[in-house]
């Protein structure tokens, strides 16, 4: 399993923020772009319930938590732990209104609050900890696996990020299966 940087994903990420801005001006007419800096104790709690930025769109402030990825699966990456197996991932702790999910060529603008009610709800208890114990074992960083879900089989990608003290385990789920939970969302081509 190939060793993943943290600090290269977070200079990855910040590279993106006046891409992803253009994407709120130009595609969504937001009037205000705040972005959360990891300092001070507000913008570490903001930071912590996954609110990377406010936009203000039509009047309204939106909390955003933004996600960039370097290729288009087709799917959404979600986090179950970013310290395996001791600490809870981004879902657990979101408050953000909406999940802006940038893919080279287009943006999916999810509603985040259905997103975390579908995890929390369907797709954390279809997982269990062993899937992530046999991918870790296995010495790989991906595997798909078949759950039921929705009261349908469906297929997931299990994601395992080793980073040097510890390993990040995510869900990779097909937008289709958002779709028939219900979580709404729209796709913008963007680039």
């Amino acid at each position: 399993m190939a060793t993943h940087v943290f600090s290269d994903s977070l200079e990855y990420e910040q590279s993106k923020f006046e891409t992803n801005n253009r994407f709120y001006t130009e595609k969504l007419a937001a009037t205000n772009i705040e972005r959360i800096k990891f300092e001070g104790k507000e913008g570490k709690t903001l930071q912590r319930n996954d609110i990377d930025l406010y936009v203000t769109v039509d009047g309204k402030r939106i909390s955003v938590s933004e996600k960039d990825r370097h290729r288009n699966f087709h799917d959404v990456l979600i986090e179950f732990y970013s310290k395996y197996p001791t600490v809870r991932g981004w879902m657990d702790h979101s408050k953000a209104d909406i999940l802006a999910y940038f893919v080279p060529g287009s943006v999916i603008w999810i509603n985040k609050v259905q997103l975390v009610g579908f995890y929390e709800n369907h797709l954390k208890s279809a997982v269990p900890d062993t899937f992530f114990d046999e991918l870790i074992r296995s010495g790989k960083s991906i595997a798909t696996k078949e759950i039921v879900l929705l009261d349908k089989k469906e297929t997931i990608t299990l994601v395992a990020a080793n980073n040097r003290e510890y390993i990040t385990a995510s869900v990779c789920v097909g937008l289709e299966v958002l779709k028939r939970a219900g979580v709404e969302y729209r796709i913008y081509i963007f680039r």
